[in-house]
Formats: C-alpha cells, sequence, structure tokens
C-alpha cells in the first residue's frame, strides 16, 4: 500500500442531507521472484453507526465490506482488475470516468497494447493480474459513499454518527467520521471530520438497531468480480 486519502463533499437536498465521501486507495504491486501473482489482503470497512431519535439511542457496529461486498459502494473494489483493463484499452484516458486507474511504476498510463485483449470478464481479470505479476505496478482505486438521511417533518430531533476505520487485515490505513443532525424545525447539519470528538448521538443505548441495518446481505460474486 502506497497511501490512502479521503476527499468530501456535502449535499442538502429537499428530501434528504448527507456526504458524498470518496476514499482512494493507491497500492504499488512488487512482484514476486517466482513471477506469480498474489492477491492483496481483504478489505476492511468498519462503520460504528449511533443513532439517537428523541430518547432512543442505538449503536451497530459490523465490517461493511464483509456485510455487504456486493453493493454498490464496493463496485470499484470487487472489480478492480476488470475496471482497470477498461481504463487500459480506453480511447482517451483524460475523459475515463471509472473509479480504477492502473499505471506503470512511474506512474504512466499503460498503453492500449500492455495488457492483452481478453473475450471474457475472467479474462480480463486474469490478464491485469499477468500484466501486474510480471511488469509490476500501480492501482488507484477510489470507493465512493453516499450516506444520508432523509429528513422528516414530524416534529422530532434525530442524530445519527459514522464511524469509519478502514485497512487491511486489522491494520487501520485512515479513519474518520461524518454526523448528521435534523432538528424537529426541519434543519439540518451534515460534517465529515478525522477528528473523533463528533458530539452527536450520545448516551446510553437502550434501543436495538433496526433489522434492515443488521441483517447481512446475501451476495454471489459474478464474472470478473474478486473480493
Amino acid at each position: 500500500m502506497t497511501k490512502v486519502k479521503v476527499r468530501n463533499s456535502n449535499f442538502d437536498k429537499p428530501n434528504a442531507v448527507g456526504s458524498k465521501i470518496d476514499v482512494v486507495f493507491t497500492m504499488k504491486y512488487n512482484k514476486l521472484d517466482s513471477k506469480k501473482f498474489k492477491e492483496m489482503p481483504i478489505l476492511e470497512w468498519n462503520e460504528i453507526i449511533r443513532v439517537k431519535d428523541e430518547d432512543s439511542i442505538w449503536e451497530f457496529q459490523t465490517d461493511m465490506y464483509k456485510h455487504n461486498p456486493t453493493s454498490m459502494t464496493f463496485f470499484p473494489w470487487i472489480n478492480r482488475y476488470a475496471e482497470a483493463y477498461n481504463y487500459v484499452k480506453a480511447a482517451n484516458k483524460v475523459s475515463f470516468n471509472g473509479n480504477v486507474k492502473i499505471y506503470k511504476n512511474n506512474m504512466e498510463p499503460l498503453g492500449i497494447n500492455d495488457i492483452k485483449d481478453a473475450r471474457s470478464p475472467a479474462e480480463r481479470v486474469r490478464n491485469v493480474q499477468n500484466y501486474l505479476a510480471k511488469n509490476e505496478g500501480v492501482m488507484e482505486i477510489t470507493i465512493t459513499d453516499l450516506p444520508q438521511m432523509n429528513k422528516r417533518n414530524d416534529g422530532n430531533n434525530k442524530e445519527r454518527r459514522l464511524d469509519f476505520n478502514v485497512g487491511f487485515d486489522k491494520d487501520s490505513m485512515i479513519t474518520f467520521g461524518q454526523g448528521i443532525s435534523l432538528r424537529k424545525n426541519g434543519g439540518a447539519d451534515v460534517f465529515v471530520t478525522t477528528s473523533k470528538e463528533i458530539n452527536l448521538a450520545k448516551g446510553k443505548v437502550n434501543a436495538q438497531p433496526p433489522e434492515i441495518v443488521t441483517k447481512p446481505r446475501e451476495h454471489t460474486l459474478l464474472a470478473g468480480e474478486v473480493i
């Protein structure tokens, strides 16, 4: 791993308030003496969700990547090799709008012929992995999360705090948090911070999180997808 960075922008729409959070992973692949491909460690996307709705307070903690790996949030990650192939084969890399890019060690984009043409998603994965195993390279993967809350007009206050801890093999690479406050007068606030001091949803937990939050999602990997 070379580096991980976070960038964000907040939004306040008529019916919802939230943030667009991009977590950008820049990873250098070093080839082995055997020149065989070695897969990267499994992503860990740990979240603590804490909600206060008037006097009710609940909390839920989980590794969201393990909880729901095929969510749209993690699409770039599980499709990292197939999407890297698409970037290599793009006629115009400047206007390419995908979330995965692959470069040579000097950060120059690969040429269109640097990776063999593929006839299937699985072959795209193998061809990119074979290139990295033989030549090394750098992959840039951007995961975009859109945590938000629907506005309400029921006359109640509601607060939510999200704490993120992202890394690999229990090794934390970056931590950050988001806070949202919905006021009974219809106003709303949202922010993203690297500080651990988020003064929202405080108090003793006295309720259970809803099943729609806690229930793991069933998932099946499609061709070209890799955990």
